[in-house]
């Protein structure tokens, strides 16, 4: 029985075979480092958005112990350890600006350190925060004592016021309690034959001379001494009867006065009977109406009287 002879490969067929798989392996190799490199980005993704992340919690972290430096200063607290933890900070801010990549150890490092850092912050917190009570019941103490201080001091003024005011007016009632005071004031006119006129009513023609009585009455208050008594005598028209050989001025009441006459005498704080003689001059004449004497010592008027020439 004879046999067919065997066919050889078809070297075409052979080659499509070879260059199929050749293909598919080639895809199949680009798939798998397509997966790859697409994980990788994504792991590469995943620890640049963890840096930025770290890096960010660093920079408000940096901000707060800003604040709390600032005020540290401002209240006086101590902030040597926070400008320590500052600059731990920006060194790691300094080295996370330079790192491209990162592993997790590396990021578990950077959280534990923030922790740290975030402790730190709430512990001065609160240190600060007792510090802003103190200070605020410190303020409240100072503004009371200030107050006080204002209000005493008003009183003070008002005190001292009203002493001042008091003592003005104890001078006052000294001063006045002091003043002399004539009494029992008594007028006589006296004619040229050196007779004393008899009637309340003095002619004008015959009067050359008047005579003043009067007592100056006891007073324990006024000093004693030597005192001159000032006259004064007021015409109807309220001018003042003066002549250079007997007149002169002196200041009474805060103002200069002109005096008829004026006589010394030395009181010693008792009862004193006074006598001034006026004499009219040669070219003077008494005026029909009714005329008024005044007395005067030590700046203050001390008595009073008045008469009537006919």
């Amino acid at each position: 029985m004879q046999t067919e002879p065997r066919r050889g490969v078809n070297p075409a067929a052979l080659i499509i075979v070879i260059l199929l798989m050749a293909l598919t392996a080639l895809v199949t190799y680009y798939f798998v480092k397509s997966n790859e490199t697409a994980k990788q980005e994504d792991i590469v993704a995943s620890k640049n958005e963890e840096i930025s992340r770290i890096t960010e919690k660093m920079e408000a972290l940096s901000k707060d112990l800003d604040a709390k430096i600032k005020e540290s200063k401002k209240l006086g607290a101590d902030y040597k350890a926070l400008l320590e933890y500052k600059n731990r900070i920006e060194q790691d801010l300094s080295n996370l600006q330079g790192q491209a990549s990162m592993s997790q150890a590396q990021a578990n490092q950077y959280l534990t350190k923030i922790q740290g850092y975030e402790q730190v912050i709430t512990a001065k917190d609160k240190e600060l925060e007792e510090l802003r009570a103190q200070n605020k019941a410190l303020q409240e103490e100072r503004d009371m004592l200030s107050s006080t201080k204002d209000s005493l001091k008003s009183q003070t003024e008002t005190l001292s016021s009203t002493v001042d005011e008091v003592k003005e007016n104890n001078q006052r009632l000294s001063n006045v309690a002091a003043t002399l005071k004539a009494e029992s004031i008594s007028i006589l006119a006296f004619n040229s034959r050196d007779k004393a006129e008899s009637r309340n009513v003095f002619r004008a023609k015959r009067i050359e001379k008047l005579s003043v009585d009067f007592i100056i009455a006891e007073n324990q208050i006024a000093d004693a001494g030597n005192k001159n008594i000032f006259f004064r005598l007021i015409e109807p028209a309220g001018t003042v009867v003066y002549s250079s050989s007997q007149g002169g001025k002196t200041e009474a009441n805060g103002q200069s006065i002109t005096y008829s006459t004026k006589k010394q005498v030395t009181y010693t704080n008792t009862r004193l009977p006074v006598n001034i003689i006026f004499e009219k001059q040669d070219d003077y004449e008494f005026n029909k109406g009714k005329y008024k004497i005044e007395l005067y010592a030590e700046g203050k008027i001390i008595g009073f009287q008045s008469f009537v020439v006919d």
